[in-house]
């Protein structure tokens, strides 16, 4: 039998810094470039950038 234990998650690298982004008062997602703001904005009109 296997014994239970967890396995280490491993972290993406990313050479790009990650930009937080809020849709809407529940919704923050996380975007990588610019962009895509562009496309989010399209769909939420108030989204708006909280952390870059």
């Amino acid at each position: 039998m296997r014994s239970s234990r967890s396995r280490k998650k491993t972290k993406a690298v990313s050479d790009h810094p990650l930009i937080k982004v809020q849709l809407d008062e529940r919704t923050t997602i996380t975007i990588r470039k610019m962009e895509m703001l562009k496309f989010w904005k399209e769909r939420y009109p108030a989204a708006k950038v909280i952390s870059a």
